[in-house]
């Protein structure tokens, strides 16, 4: 292999699809039926979400109420189910994904066992992280195709979640110019804000989706992900893609894959502790703007006084919440409790939930579970930037999506691998003749 190819290797870059002799009859069964429950159930939740809104005692926390968590179980509990049934579970299990799990579980059993603090949201908390990390322990090889699916559906959920909002907007301009742009109370009603036309969290998947593409080479595909990536507008997401890709295109070329992950570890850490201290961000950018109607708590869209609400809450409590949190679930149910939202803020609900122990692992979990490609790495500062103004914590949007996209990366670097391994084994007479020299 040439220098130039070996360099393509070890920057995990697949020029080409996967070999189809790396999948099994059962893994592309599972792929299709994978595909299939992603269609309908995400169709279905969008639909549901959309028309529950109106109904006061299913709108809480984005609507839906208790049949979207039942909803949102679909791709593992069918999808578990089905792998089950046809018996590939006993020859794919990835250790690493144990791990995570197994540390996911100890962390919120010690901070259960050091609380009282108990109910639905503890409930769903422990359900949906501990759902999609099982996904990485059972794993199944995924063509490519899956991830074209994959975007095809969240296109089509985009659509219908725009259409519902366009139905239900009633002045794009109602809070002027800024209120437009996102930058004021008002901004709900904007095209750019939050809940705004232009606002889906679907947007999130389609920004994992784009740097799957992007690390394969996919350009067209990549650009039609940036264009749905635009229409689902979340700030957030264009931050994440940034810093991924910057990190990939100027910074990986030049240090080694070993360097690579400790630096984006050390970004991600970076990250997550400025996170937790986002009210005084909040704060300096409110009297930067130095704008009428415009304070810390509608630059952040309200993230600020539910920021400050559970450091309150923090700083009153005994030194063993500090340590274990208050309990999974903790700051959703002092969030909605005060404002009827979630915390937006997962590092911070993180350290209020599962403590400072928790903290440390939760960054174990991410490092563990995103591996050590090239594309592992990208979503991995991708999802650390989600985590500072979102609940993708708890987005069963989001990382069922993120399970897909690293079956299929593993089907590339088995395709790759056996490929490799087939020109090395390949016999001497079978070589080409090459004229003397």
């Amino acid at each position: 292999m040439s220098e130039r190819g070996d360099k393509r290797v070890k920057l995990g870059i697949s020029r080409v699809q996967p070999d189809k002799n790396v999948f099994t009859k059962a893994d592309i069964s599972m792929a299709t039926w994978t595909a299939i429950i992603f269609f309908v159930t995400y169709v279905l939740l969008v639909i549901f979400v959309g028309t529950s809104n109106d109904e006061p005692s299913l709108a809480q926390n984005g609507g839906g109420g208790p049949i979207k968590y039942v909803l949102y179980s679909l791709p593992i509990t069918l999808g578990f189910v089905y792998y089950c049934v046809f018996g590939s579970v006993s020859s794919r299990i990835s250790w690493h994904g144990a791990l995570a799990f197994l540390l996911y579980a100890t962390v919120s059993m010690l901070s259960l066992a050091s609380n009282t603090l108990h109910g639905f949201y503890s409930v769903r908390d422990i359900a949906i992280i501990s759902g999609y990390l099982s996904m990485y322990v059972f794993w199944f090889r995924a063509p490519a195709w899956c991830v074209d699916a994959a975007l095809l559906t969240l296109a089509l959920c985009i659509a219908i979640d725009s259409a519902w909002r366009i139905g239900s907007a009633p002045n794009l301009f109602a809070g002027g110019f800024y209120g437009f742009l996102g930058l004021s109370e008002a901004s709900q009603q904007g095209l750019f804000g939050s809940n705004g036309i232009l606002e889906s969290s679907f947007a999130f998947p389609v920004g994992a989706i784009a740097l799957y593409y992007f690390s394969h080479r996919k350009r067209q595909k990549f650009l039609f992900s940036l264009v749905l990536l635009f229409i689902a507008f979340k700030r957030i997401a264009f931050a994440g893609i940034v810093l991924a890709l910057c990190f990939d295109v100027v910074v990986s070329p030049i240090i080694s894959q070993k360097s690579r992950k400790f630096l984006a570890a050390t970004i991600v850490v970076l990250v997550s502790l400025t996170a937790i201290f986002t009210t005084q961000i909040f704060e300096g950018i409110a009297d930067l703007l130095d704008l009428e109607e415009t304070n810390a708590n509608s630059v952040s869209l309200g993230r600020y006084d539910i920021a400050v609400k559970l450091w309150t809450e923090l700083e009153s409590a005994p030194l063993m919440n500090y340590v274990v949190g208050f309990g999974p679930g903790s700051a959703d149910q002092i969030s909605t409790e005060n404002f009827n939202l979630n915390p937006h803020n997962d590092w911070l609900k993180i350290i209020i939930d599962y403590g400072v122990i928790g903290f440390v692992v939760f960054h174990l979990v991410f490092l563990i579970i995103t591996r050590v490609s090239r594309l592992g790495i990208m979503i991995y500062l991708y999802n650390a930037t989600l985590m500072v103004t979102d609940n993708v914590l708890i987005y069963m949007i989001y990382h069922p999506f993120l399970v897909l996209i690293a079956c299929v990366a593993r089907g590339h670097e088995e395709s790759d691998f056996t490929r490799r391994l087939t020109l090395n084994r390949r016999p001497q007479s079978l070589a080409p003749n090459r004229p003397p020299q």
